[in-house]
């Protein structure tokens, strides 16, 4: 029963590390899915999928189609080019986590498995401190994008207000000017669908980002938890007897074969 409480424990020290990225990328579909999942929720992952992909595309494709057939000042190009970079380095981003899911998932297993080897309380503080770090990364992170990132989706349209083409037409801006053959997304009811679009896809992208730096900074604060263990370790040497052979002898196989692990 204490076994149990006590691997309860450490679970949910490692579920309190990784909590804020692990909802940010089930909300995208990008969470690695262990072997034991259900097909329906395999279904449902492919299918979140399927919808960010095509939200990349839909911010991508008809800002390209505005750039290069309706723009031709070059300044303004350039300047419509910079949310597109940005949406193109997330949707990398997003093919590189999909792509790399096992990697990630193996990553996880063995942060995961270092928690449950956690003994001794001192090297579980070392952890935990070392994982506030990186979850307060995360938190900070996703404040910022999004509070950022969906005020200028969502509020930058409605303030410009509506604007008199030269052809004598009320449109209303978009965050991202998108050229449209078919049809003029600036234009009711296409211009409902199109900001409603935009603003999803802005959630994707933004969420993409913070997802991938939330994996980073989860990923180093861990490493360099297992550093302070070592560190702690290390000083424990002092607190050893030099005539007690054997206890030293002990401490450094556990500090050599601790390094080993924490350089895998």
């Amino acid at each position: 029963m204490k076994s149990s409480s006590i691997m309860s424990k450490r679970d949910n020290d490692f579920d309190y590390a990784i909590q804020v990225t692990r909802i940010i990328l089930r909300s995208i579909g990008a969470w690695p899915s262990p072997n034991y999942v259900s097909n329906m929720e395999r279904i449902a992952t492919r299918f979140q999928n399927v919808i960010c992909h095509f939200l990349f595309g839909f911010i991508i494709v008809p800002s390209l189609l505005q750039v290069f057939l309706k723009e031709h000042e070059f300044k303004r190009r350039v300047r419509l080019l910079a949310p597109i970079v940005n949406a193109s380095m997330s949707w990398i981003k997003y093919f590189m986590i999909l792509n790399h899911a096992k990697k990630i998932q193996s990553c996880l297993n063995r942060a995961h498995q270092d928690w449950s080897n956690t003994v001794d309380g001192s090297d579980r503080k070392a952890m935990l401190s070392t994982a506030r770090i990186g979850r307060k990364f995360a938190i900070f992170s996703a404040a910022f994008m999004y509070t950022g990132g969906l005020c200028y989706r969502i509020l930058m349209p409605i303030l410009k207000g509506r604007m008199l083409t030269p052809e004598n037409i009320t449109v209303r801006p978009l965050a991202l000017p998108s050229y449209f053959i078919k049809f003029d997304g600036r234009v009711s009811p296409a211009y409902e669908i199109v900001y409603t679009l935009q603003a999803f896809a802005g959630v994707i992208t933004y969420s993409t980002r913070v997802s991938a730096a939330g994996l980073a900074a989860f990923f180093i604060m861990h490493v360099c938890g297992q550093l302070s263990i070592i560190i702690g370790k290390l000083q424990n040497l002092n607190n050893i007897s030099y005539s007690n052979d054997r206890a030293v002898a002990i401490l450094l196989a556990n500090i050599v074969q601790h390094q080993i692990e924490v350089k895998r």
